[in-house]
């Protein structure tokens, strides 16, 4: 029975430092104070009455979301980073 828990205690210790590890090789990335977070973006999006958000990613001061519009069709919106403005939408 001893063994068993020393095992699962080591195991425990080694999943923690593979997680450790892995985090600190991920770059960090900073947002400017002005930036909408993801949150923000999602209500925004919602709000408009998108739907089934599959992708969010932020580049050159806007976020690209991947959702299904209100008829049901795939679609592809760009939105301004600071201010959650749809800059552009298109159908998939």
């Amino acid at each position: 029975m001893r063994f068993g828990i020393a095992a699962a205690a080591l195991l425990a210790a080694g999943l923690a430092t593979a997680a450790y590890a892995q985090q600190a090789q991920q770059p960090q990335t900073t947002v400017a104070a002005d930036t909408l977070s993801v949150r923000a973006i999602l209500d925004k999006v919602e709000a408009q009455g998108y739907r089934d958000i599959s992708e969010v990613e932020r580049e050159d001061g806007q976020y690209e979301v991947k959702a299904t519009d209100a008829e049901g069709r795939k679609v592809k919106i760009k939105l301004d980073a600071r201010t959650g403005e749809v800059v552009k939408a298109e159908r998939k």
